[in-house]
């Protein structure tokens, strides 16, 4: 994004807002959202063993946030090629 601003906002919007409304969302499913959201992703990669209610191993979590990682960079890649060419 081109505003600190709108930056700011899309980080807290998507780390506080869109991971606790994929808790809400019915059955497996919310699990599984938010499973591979990046903020848990993360926090997964901070514990020595995989916990009984985590999704997700530590080097899975690993693997999801290097995922979240490497697709974000590859869009700003494209968004920056494209705008300031």
């Amino acid at each position: 994004m081109r505003h600190t601003a709108g930056a700011i906002t899309g980080v807290i919007g998507l780390v506080l807002v869109v991971g606790p409304l994929a808790m809400l969302l019915p059955g497996k499913i919310g699990d599984y959202v938010y499973g591979y959201m990046p903020s848990e992703a993360g926090y997964l990669i901070t514990s020595a063993r995989q916990g009984e209610d985590d999704l997700l191993s530590p080097w899975e979590g690993y693997g999801v946030f290097a995922l979240w990682t490497f697709a974000l960079l590859a869009i700003a890649a494209y968004l920056l090629k494209r705008r300031d060419a």
